[in-house]
């Protein structure tokens, strides 16, 4: 840990933290570039590049996906490959992760007069037998694409048999001088145990977070920033909300770093018509529209609709500024109204400019931290202070 600026016992404070890699060092509060975010980029006429240190790709593993898994051979190859074709994408990130986490969503059969739901993937993994062998593969996959860490998924169990999952995969992985990441979810109901054993029992020095909003778990968020604050683990939140609509769309992770997470990785977007991309492009469709395209404003630290954007302060805010190529695309961006394939260039410019201006907006308020100024950093975003003091004061009231 680096520096830690506690401004008032009723806000919650905010740190850094020095993560070693090798011949270089990483510092939080941070934002991971994910492999979608490098996918956009891959569709962006621009010189700019993703500059996070940091890339992971999160996979989620449906039932069928699962089953296909456990009992077609072909299926492990073509996850691998996929492993393979992102781990390049961030060849340049100093530290890359991949992780596979099993969704909670029933499977519905299609086809049926009845439509009949099956169970989820989660659901399927409470079988200690299917367990084993999907974690065996997707450690597996990991080992031979030389992942920096070995990401293990959370998986719902009681916390005994967790416990006993847990140990025995730390076990063996470190005995191969290899390192985990365990994820748990934050709404966990044996979430302080969890986190014990990681950090206390087995000396870890970084968990991996599935993000809840902090009005779903509030205990837990107070826990990790109020016990282990001055410890050196680093918390890792995934697949968090791009933004939050409960407080006038200020970006969720550039107010995590107050409660209790370190870095940062936002969800993938749901495909607009539930088909894959490559097929979304070709269509001829009606688009969805420009109030759902929205843009981060590094002053505001809200994420808009691009109709409620300006294009000069966007353009403004990549370092290789490329106006010539990205400014019709802004300037013109009534056209993506009815042109799908605008609407998508659009969307991923989007993208794109949001995670290099995030990035910036980290740095500079690690600066306020790193001079224990934290406080002059929330003042001067009011919706920020909105935010931590809304938060603070519903958590209060709940225990008083």
């Amino acid at each position: 840990m680096k520096t830690t600026d506690t401004p008032s016992p009723y806000f919650y404070p905010s740190r850094t933290l020095e993560i070693r890699v090798e011949n270089s060092r990483l510092m939080t509060p941070l934002r991971a570039a994910t492999s979608y975010e490098y996918h956009a980029k891959m569709k962006v006429p621009t010189a700019n590049t993703l500059e996070s240190p940091l890339m992971i790709d999160v996979r989620r593993v449906g039932a069928v996906d699962l089953q296909n898994l456990l009992t077609q051979n072909g299926t492990y190859g073509s996850m691998f490959k996929k492993v393979e074709q992102n781990k390049r994408q961030g060849q340049y990130a100093k530290l890359k992760l991949t992780m596979f986490q099993p969704t909670t969503t029933p499977y519905v059969e299609k086809g049926k007069s009845k439509p009949k739901k099956k169970p989820s993937a989660m659901d399927l993994l409470k079988t200690r037998a299917t367990r084993e062998k999907f974690l065996r593969f997707v450690i597996k996959m990991q080992i031979d694409a030389q992942m920096d860490l070995i990401t293990v998924p959370f998986i719902k169990l009681p916390f005994g048999d967790m416990r006993s999952m847990v140990k025995d995969i730390h076990r063996h992985l470190t005995k191969l001088s290899l390192q985990p990441l365990f994820f748990v979810d934050l709404k966990y109901a044996a979430f302080r145990p969890f986190v014990e054993l990681l950090v206390d029992e087995l000396k870890s020095n970084a968990v991996g977070l599935l993000y809840k909003p902090y009005r779903y778990a509030a205990v837990n968020y107070d826990l990790l920033r109020t016990e282990y604050l001055d410890r050196d683990v680093a918390f890792f939140a995934a697949n968090t909300n791009r933004y939050d609509l409960d407080f006038d769309d200020v970006s969720t992770m550039h107010y995590l770093p107050f409660f209790g997470n370190d870095i940062y990785a936002v969800a993938r977007p749901p495909s607009i018509y539930k088909s894959d991309e490559a097929t979304d492009e070709k269509r001829t469709d009606k688009t969805p529209g420009l109030q759902n395209i929205r843009f981060f404003n590094r002053r505001s630290l809200k994420v808009k609709p691009v109709i409620a954007s300006n294009a000069e302060s966007i353009l403004n805010d990549f370092v290789n500024r490329d106006h010539e190529v990205l400014a019709p695309i802004l300037r013109n961006r009534q056209e993506a109204e009815t042109d799908l394939r605008k609407w998508y260039s659009l969307s991923y410019l989007s993208k794109v400019h949001e995670l290099s201006a995030s990035l910036v907006e980290f740095e500079s308020l690690r600066k306020f931290i790193d001079q224990s100024d934290s406080k002059d950093y929330v003042k001067a975003k009011p919706s920020l202070q909105r935010v931590l003091s809304q938060m603070k004061t519903t958590t209060l009231n709940g225990f008083s």
